[in-house]
């Protein structure tokens, strides 16, 4: 067993730490074993989700994540192989067949591609976390010295793979905070609420959702994610007009989740407002005046809701109905409605 190489194993440490970016340390990997790139990414149900790697030009990464990434009998190999078991690329794919395929030909030739030593380093359910060194044109040996290295390396590999994959799961969490609307994510088979975004805990501090049995309860709707259909339905409750999207979502080999989306009125008609604001060119009282047409007010309960007149009201209608192009406030109401 050869012994790890101290610079890989403090370059992927820093890495998980995020001191040092995975690129760098990917560098620092494949030049300690002399190869031409290396790389980690990361596959949700045979698609990849993510990758991080050097050695190869933009170019080529560019069309492996676009066209080939399907395709690659590697990744596809990889899939199949137990954790921490490293394989050379003959154990992945026989020589003779890797050379036969379209990927060969168009990824690997044109860019002095030899073969790939791999591994998956990290698995959660459906979701793996593959490193792969890539050898290049004339690579010496049948790839088992370099297999017999990256064994020396998967403690650490693993480790980066684990801590980039929470940095990710965070940023989408952020992510989701962000959007205007609720989100839920249930347990299909209990009901249970697992996951609440920013936006849903709003409309539950406000009383719009509630928890009720198999699922939950918008305006006193109940929405049973249990009998949740294969595909995604659209329930628009009778109280508020709110609009709840319920996503059957999908299985993983322990769970099954849905998503339920909740559209609350007053932050859907804000969000609306705003992208006519930027396609427009409307002004803040505009804004505000079509923000108030989406909720279905009338010109009066408009002059009331900010404490101007209804000749200031009207005046903004019709710039409004200059500036959308509307030649009536139903087209108005209609144009804002579907951005």
């Amino acid at each position: 067993m050869p012994k790890p190489s101290s610079r890989s194993i403090d370059a992927l440490v820093s890495a998980a730490e995020g001191s040092l970016p995975i690129p760098a340390a990917m560098s620092v990997v494949a030049e300690s074993m002399f190869a031409l790139g290396a790389r980690v990414s990361f596959w949700d149900q045979g698609r990849m989700v993510g990758v991080h790697s050097v050695g190869l030009s933009a170019t080529c990464e560019a069309q492996y994540a676009t066209h080939f990434a399907s395709q690659d009998p590697w990744a596809a190999a990889c899939a199949g192989l137990p954790v921490h078991r490293p394989a050379t690329s003959d154990d992945l794919v026989p020589r003779k067949q890797l050379e036969h395929t379209e990927f060969y030909d168009a990824m690997c030739r044109p860019n002095g591609i030899h073969d790939l030593c791999g591994a998956v380093v990290a698995r959660t359910d459906d979701h793996d976390a593959i490193f792969g060194l890539v050898r290049a044109r004339g690579a010496r040996g049948d790839g088992r010295r370099e297999v017999a290295e990256i064994g020396t390396l998967l403690p650490y590999l693993e480790n980066l793979a684990v801590a980039e994959r929470w940095r990710r799961l965070r940023a989408t969490v952020e992510a989701v905070d962000t959007v205007p609307f609720g989100i839920f994510v249930i347990e299909h088979a209990t009901g249970m609420v697992v996951s609440v975004n920013a936006s849903g805990m709003r409309l539950v501090e406000r009383g719009i959702v509630r928890e009720h049995p198999g699922g939950i309860a918008v305006d006193g709707h109940p929405i049973d994610v249990r009998t949740a259909a294969e595909r995604w339905s659209v329930v628009s409750t009778t109280v508020r007009g709110t609009r709840v999207v319920v996503h059957a979502g999908r299985a993983t080999k322990r769970d099954h989740f849905v998503t339920v989306h909740v559209h609350d009125p007053r932050a859907t008609a804000h969000e609306r407002a705003m992208r006519a604001v930027e396609l427009f060119g409307l002004s803040p009282r505009e804004a505000e005046v079509a923000e108030s047409l989406l909720l279905r007010l009338s010109p009066k309960e408009i002059a009331h809701r900010h404490r101007v007149s209804l000749a200031t009201v009207r005046t903004q209608l019709r710039s409004l109905l200059a500036k959308t192009s509307s030649d009536r406030l139903s087209t108005l109401l209609m144009c804002l409605s579907e951005l």
